[in-house]
């Protein structure tokens, strides 16, 4: 038995392989939006060998330096079992850098991640296909190397915390998870100060760092009730800081204003650094 195959299937099979391939830019320029704590679904049915970069994209804006958790998982199966495992790679395309991936999962991911567009992709291998969901929410878990305030780690940092005088304070920061963290966009660390003083005047904080500062003055060690009397972020390597105070005890956290880079051979993305940091209090006239 002789197998023919037809002129318009061949002619179909040379249109195919004639195709360009998708590039990476044809699939950011076309990828869905992924919005936190929103969900998204799709399928990794098809073939993608011959598409250059397969699979589904999505765009992911970060509004803040925070862990990131994103997760992906076999969508509703109308089969007797679920026979595919989707996966994804988050990634960064920087101007400089170019194409940079920060993590992969076919299941969770948690990633510190700072302000910025960063991209999803999600694949299955090649005879793999099936639906899938995928969805991106803060870790705010125990284990996330940013999160909120935990008084377990601020409040010991707190009751030893050195005092703020004429002299420049010399110290290395290190980034820590729970850790104190300046309001204006920080991932927490483990520089806090104290400052005192007996008459109402303007203190002014000048600080200098091998990392990029967030600097935040507030009336309690753990912010309480009252919202800070000023924090500054800064996009270079020093920062000051100026604010009215009346007598009393206050605190003074000094923070990295952006996480180290996923991938570069720092556990957790974590910043260190020296720092010199400086406390200037001149009486109110």
């Amino acid at each position: 038995m002789r197998l023919v195959t037809p002129a318009l299937s061949l002619f179909s099979l040379a249109c195919w392989h004639s195709r360009p391939p998708i590039t990476l830019a044809d699939k950011e320029a076309t990828a869905r939006p992924l919005v936190l704590d929103g969900g998204a679904s799709g399928s990794t049915a098809g073939w993608n060998w011959r598409d250059g970069w397969g699979g589904d994209e999505f765009k992911f804006v970060a509004r803040e330096a925070a862990s990131y958790l994103f997760r992906v998982s076999p969508g509703p199966w109308t089969g007797a079992e679920i026979t595919h495992i989707p996966q994804i790679e988050v990634y960064v395309h920087d101007p400089k850098l170019g194409y940079h991936p920060v993590g992969t999962t076919s299941q969770e991911l948690t990633i510190p991640l700072n302000p910025g567009v960063y991209y999803i992709n999600v694949d299955g291998n090649r005879v793999d296909r099936g639906p899938y969901q995928l969805e991106v929410a803060l870790d705010r878990r125990r284990e996330a190397a940013i999160r909120d305030e935990d008084p377990n780690v601020v409040e010991p940092l707190c009751a030893q915390a050195p005092p703020l005088g004429e002299a420049p304070r010399l110290g290395t920061f290190q980034s820590r998870s729970g850790g104190p963290r300046a309001s204006c966009g920080g991932t927490g660390g483990d520089a806090i100060y104290v400052l005192e003083t007996t008459q109402p005047g303007r203190v002014t904080l000048e600080v200098r760092a091998h990392f990029k500062i967030a600097l935040e003055l507030r009336p309690d060690c753990m912010g309480g009730p009252a919202p800070p009397l000023g924090c500054v972020k800064a996009e270079g390597y020093e920062a000051t800081l100026s604010a009215a105070i009346g007598p009393g005890r206050y605190f003074v956290v000094l923070d990295s204003a952006e996480a180290g880079v996923p991938g570069m051979g720092i556990p957790d993305a974590a910043v260190r650094g020296a720092f010199a940091l400086t406390a200037r209090v001149e009486s109110a006239p």
